[in-house]
């Protein structure tokens, strides 16, 4: 293992992590301003029983687009720092933004109106939403040595993690989301070694 592989793992793994941290946050902010704005509908809606269907909109859209911001940090950071496959693949950015996206986006409009709530329904169908936007990494990776099989199944088990992860630690604002971060960008980081021919390290 050299200095420069060890580097490029602790870039990927503060990357994801600061990415996760700023996705709930911005998601959180963005939601505070879709309340502000959409409060005359919202009482209208809570008179006709409907409070629930906007709740799952907006915790659905503010999840999405926390997600895409916070998490273009993780993406970046992913695809500079990661081996030398991933680096030649930019398309490896938007494909790492829409997991963040769909990730917090599925949970969040299940488990809204409070996100860091969320009971095993919302990591369950967050986690799939995290299965099925890795395969935006196939497309990503087309022409390597990618096995999918494991990359789908280590993202899964990743996103999955971080969610149950950040619900444990709602208590700790800030230091739950950076530590479940890390804990997805270890994972991710893992299985990418795991389910390519080539190891991380090789051609640093």
């Amino acid at each position: 293992m050299t200095r420069a592989w060890t580097v490029r793992a602790l870039t990927w793994i503060g990357t994801t992590a600061v990415g996760w941290l700023l996705a709930w946050w911005i998601g959180l902010f963005l939601t505070m301003v879709a309340y502000s704005v959409t409060f005359p509908l919202m009482k209208a809606l809570e008179a006709a029983a409907l409070g629930r269907i906007q709740s799952t909109i907006i915790g659905f859209l503010s999840g999405l687009g926390g997600g895409l911001f916070g998490g273009t940090v993780g993406a970046l950071g992913q695809w500079y720092a990661g081996p030398p496959h991933t680096r030649r693949n930019p398309a490896w950015i938007p494909a790492t933004m829409a997991c963040y996206g769909l990730v917090l986006a599925s949970s969040w409009a299940i488990s809204w109106p409070d996100p860091f709530s969320g009971g095993w329904l919302a990591i369950l169908v967050g986690a799939m939403a995290g299965s099925l936007a890795s395969i935006g990494h196939l497309f990503a990776m087309r022409g390597s040595a990618l096995r999918w099989q494991l990359w789908v199944a280590g993202s899964t088990v990743a996103w999955g993690t971080g969610l149950a992860a950040t619900f444990l630690w709602a208590q700790r604002p800030f230091a739950g989301e950076l530590v479940a971060g890390g804990m997805i960008g270890l994972i991710t980081l893992g299985t990418l070694g795991i389910a390519t021919r080539t190891k991380p390290n090789q051609g640093d």
